[in-house]
């Protein structure tokens, strides 16, 4: 996962990938140091939630704060094969979650008191938590796979030891001509003029989600 040596069995064993708290309240985030990789994406009220995926959490007994998941993060987490853990979703996320499109624990469904427990430390919804045991167990009783697809390659390409990367013709003649087509498209402009703005996007989306009674059900797509 991170292009560094580890054991050839713990290599073939699917990471899990876990949502954790970013906002004051929550701190200080338990189990983070031992995470391969961590995501960081903005949710909703500028703040943002964190991913933390995890090759190796034998030994970890907290792990979270959890916290719920938005329709992005599993999608991450699927180019990974991970097992995806959160606490709750938001309505967009659901039948994403729910139509076996990834493996999931849940903390709002029948597997939530076997893969979480809460801290007297913190107030809710800031005191749920899980370990490497909870998550095992969950993971039993949901009797997911927990070894990677033959056929996967791994999400990222790392150089081999002692050699340097180089891009290829193909690639870079590949983004040469994705920005020379952005730019006729949208009269020759600066290509950072024409950068979507996330924010500008979420602002939209929000908008639509208030108005949503009136105007009928919207996406985000409707404003990308």
């Amino acid at each position: 996962m991170t292009g560094e040596w580890i054991d050839a069995e713990l290599a073939g064993k699917r990471p899990v990938a876990v949502m954790i708290s970013n906002i004051k309240d929550a701190l200080p985030q338990y189990g983070t140091k031992a995470a391969d990789v961590i995501y960081e994406c903005p949710v909703e009220g500028g703040i943002t939630r964190m991913m933390a995926i995890y090759q190796d959490y034998s030994g970890l007994e907290r792990i979270g704060s959890v916290r719920s998941c938005r329709l992005y993060f599993p999608k991450i987490a699927n180019e990974f094969e991970a097992i995806y853990v959160h606490f709750g979703q938001s309505d967009f996320a659901l039948p994403y979650l729910d139509g076996g499109k990834i493996d999931n624990l849940n903390g709002i469904k029948s597997e939530g008191s076997t893969v979480f427990y809460r801290t007297d430390d913190k107030k809710p919804p800031h005191n749920a938590f899980t370990s490497e045991k909870g998550i095992n167990a969950g993971i039993k009783k949901k009797n997911y796979e927990t070894k990677l697809s033959a056929d996967y390659t791994g999400h990222y390409t790392f150089a081999e030891d002692g050699k340097e990367v180089e891009l290829t013709k193909t690639r870079v003649e590949n983004q040469k001509e994705t920005v020379e087509e952005l730019k006729s498209n949208n009269d020759n402009r600066d290509i950072s003029d024409i950068i979507i703005d996330y924010y500008a996007a979420y602002n939209a989306y929000t908008s639509s989600l208030t108005a949503a009674s009136k105007v009928g059900s919207q996406t985000l797509l409707n404003y990308l």
